[in-house]
């Protein structure tokens, strides 16, 4: 017998080029895909950093994760189906 899914949590913090955190965004997963949807005007041209991050405890789940951005966007970072995630640290048992 399978029991309910784990919850999982992500999180995408918007920055700007000072390290101002502008928006901050949870999305919760449990068991079915989740959606998220957020609109910006900015006046002028300026960079900024999206972090995309998972949460933090004992239990690590990973995902599948989409970002799609529209509008006047010129991406800094490599992105598309050919990009590999960086491998995490293993675990350590003390």
């Amino acid at each position: 017998m399978f029991g309910r899914p784990l919850p999982q949590h992500l999180n995408f913090d918007f920055w700007n080029a000072d390290g101002v955190r502008l928006s901050h965004i949870e999305v919760l997963s449990q068991g079915a895909v989740a959606h998220r949807h957020t609109d910006a005007d900015l006046p002028a041209r300026q960079r900024i950093n999206l972090a995309v991050s998972t949460q933090w405890g004992a239990i690590k789940v990973g995902g599948y994760y989409e970002i799609e951005l529209k509008g006047a966007v010129e991406a800094a970072a490599p992105v598309g189906a050919g990009v590999k995630p960086a491998e995490p640290e293993p675990p350590v048992r003390p």
